[in-house]
C-alpha cells in the first residue's frame, strides 16, 4: 500500500513540477518579448533625440516623430533589423524632415527639396497604413506638416514648439519606452547591490518581509528589468533594478542564499518547532510530557 501511495504521490509531484516549469517558460517568453520591444523603443528614442537635440522644432514635426513615426520605426526594427533598407529609409526621412526646416536660399537646394518631398509623403503614408494610424489624425498631421514646409519655401520661419509642449511630448515618449535605471542617483551601497544583481543566476529566490517568496525566472541585463514568478510558477510582476535595489536596502525583500524550501515545508517546520518548544516548556514546568520527534 505504501509503495502504491508513494508512486501516486511522486506522479502528482512530477505533474505539478512540469506545470510550474511550463508556466515559468511562458512567463519568460512573454517577458523576453516585452523587453525586446522596450529595447527597440529606447533605441528609437535615442536616434530621434540625437537628431532634435539643440534644435527648435515645430510641434507638428515633434508630434509626428515621437508618436506615429516612432511606432513605425519600432515595427521596422523588430521585423527587418537595423541593417535593412526599410530602417535606413525610416531614419533618412527623419533627417530629411529636419533638413527641410533649415533650407537655405540656394536654388539648387530648394529644387532638390521639391523633388524629394513627394517621396517623403509617400513613405509617411505607407508608414501610417502599416501601423494602422487613425485616418483622421493622419490627415490632420500631414496637413500641418505640409503647411510648415510651404511657409519654409516662402522663407517664413514656422512657429516652434513651446517648451512645455516639447517637454510633454518627450516625456510621453520616454514613458512609452519604459523606465531606465538611474545609476547617477544611487549611493555606493545601492550600486554595490546592483552589481551583485547583475551577476545573479536565473532561479534565485527572494523573500518579502511577510515571508512570501518569489523567484527571478529571468532578467534583461541591458534594461535591468527582473521577471518574478511565485512558487506556482505564475508571473507575479516585473521590477526594475532601481525598484529591487531600493526594496533590498529598505529591508522589504532579501535574496535567499542556500535553502529554497517550499512554503508548505517551511510552514510545517515552523509548526513542528512551535509544538516542540511548547512541549519542552511543559517538561521544564514539571509536567513530564515527552518531546516531539
Amino acid at each position: 500500500m505504501f509503495a502504491r501511495l508513494l508512486l501516486e504521490f511522486n506522479t502528482v509531484v512530477q505533474k505539478v513540477e512540469l506545470r510550474v516549469q511550463l508556466l515559468e517558460k511562458r512567463a519568460t517568453e512573454k517577458a523576453r518579448g516585452e523587453e525586446r520591444l522596450r529595447e527597440v523603443k529606447q533605441r528609437i528614442n535615442k536616434e530621434i533625440h540625437q537628431r532634435i537635440d539643440q534644435k527648435d522644432v515645430p510641434t507638428a514635426i515633434l508630434l509626428f516623430l515621437l508618436q506615429p513615426w516612432s511606432d513605425y520605426m519600432a515595427f521596422v526594427l523588430l521585423r527587418y533589423g537595423d541593417e535593412s533598407e526599410s530602417w535606413d529609409n525610416a531614419l533618412t526621412l527623419v533627417d530629411n524632415l529636419l533638413w527641410g526646416l533649415e533650407l537655405s536660399d540656394s536654388d539648387s537646394e530648394r529644387l532638390r527639396w521639391k523633388k524629394h518631398y513627394p517621396w517623403m509623403q509617400e513613405i509617411i503614408q505607407k508608414g501610417f497604413d502599416l501601423i494602422g494610424y487613425d485616418t483622421g489624425k493622419a490627415v490632420k498631421l500631414k496637413r500641418s506638416i505640409d503647411r510648415l514646409y510651404k511657409l519654409r519655401e516662402k522663407n517664413v520661419e514656422p512657429e516652434q514648439a513651446a517648451g512645455e509642449v516639447r517637454d510633454k511630448l518627450v516625456k510621453l515618449a520616454e514613458e512609452k519606452a519604459g523606465e531606465k535605471v538611474d545609476v547617477d542617483s544611487m549611493c555606493e551601497k545601492e550600486l554595490e547591490i546592483l552589481e551583485k544583481l547583475k551577476l545573479m543566476e536565473f532561479g534565485t529566490w527572494f523573500e518579502h518581509r511577510d515571508g512570501r517568496r518569489e523567484k527571478v525566472a529571468w532578467y534583461n541585463a541591458k534594461t535591468l528589468h527582473f521577471l518574478f514568478v511565485d512558487q506556482a510558477g505564475k508571473r507575479s510582476g516585473m521590477k526594475t533594478g532601481e525598484e529591487l535595489v531600493h526594496a533590498m536596502v529598505a529591508g522589504d525583500i532579501k535574496m535567499i542564499v542556500g535553502s529554497v524550501k517550499p512554503l508548505v515545508e517551511r510552514t510545517m517546520e515552523s509548526i513542528f518547532s512551535d509544538l516542540n518548544n511548547k512541549v519542552q516548556d511543559q517538561e521544564q514546568s514539571g509536567e513530564g510530557t515527552p518531546s516531539v520527534h
